[in-house]
């Protein structure tokens, strides 16, 4: 049972890695759905610890996705 948000976190990093841009939307998805639940039971502090991680990778594929566009663009 505590495993199930690892294992969605690790299908969501599988599909990151193949389409950069899904994975961006999906990652910061992710971060704003475990806000929802923690932040409702009181506990805003453990969401952020817990989805900041989420937010950095989301941008960073988010980034990387956009050099890969410019790039193609340009050649």
């Amino acid at each position: 049972m505590h495993l199930i948000p690892t294992w969605i976190v690790l299908i969501v990093l599988a599909v990151s890695w193949r389409w950069e841009g899904v994975g961006a939307v999906m990652s910061v998805v992710l971060g704003l759905v475990y806000i929802r639940f923690a932040a409702g039971r009181g506990h805003l502090e453990w969401a952020m610890v817990i989805s900041g991680p989420l937010f950095l990778v989301g941008g960073l594929f988010l980034l990387n996705w956009l050099k890969r566009k410019q790039k193609s663009q340009e050649s």
